[in-house]
């Protein structure tokens, strides 16, 4: 597990994230929190955010990654504009629960590109 945070220069929060890795799951690295305080959204610092947890993936050799999200989560269409699809199970049917990134590699791209 692991986590970054992001504060002002009087060291109040702007906002965190938290990976944890998964080897013995089937997707092997999760996004397991991201918060970002309102004033601060829309500026592309979720992005970057979620990009150091991509970066930490990739070091060590993750390339797939996860996130349990509500589907009726508001932030549903930024995980949507990164790339993120919702969980196909072996059988067919859509696990409205998590999102997936199949390809880190091109999420570190979309992550890292200019604001």
């Amino acid at each position: 597990m692991f986590c970054y945070a992001l504060a002002r220069p009087d060291g109040s929060l702007i906002g965190f994230t938290k990976g944890v890795f998964r080897p013995e799951d089937v997707i092997p690295g999760e996004l397991n929190k991201l918060f970002l305080g309102r004033d601060y959204q829309r500026m592309g610092l979720g992005r970057r955010l979620v990009g150091q947890v991509v970066q930490r993936f990739l070091t060590a050799g993750v390339s797939t990654m996860a996130a349990y999200v509500d589907s009726r989560n508001p932030s549903c269409g930024f995980f949507e504009r990164l790339g993120a699809r919702w969980l196909v199970e072996p059988d067919g049917h859509v696990n409205f629960s998590w999102y997936v990134w199949n390809d880190l590699p091109l999420l570190a791209r979309h992550c890292t590109a200019a604001v």
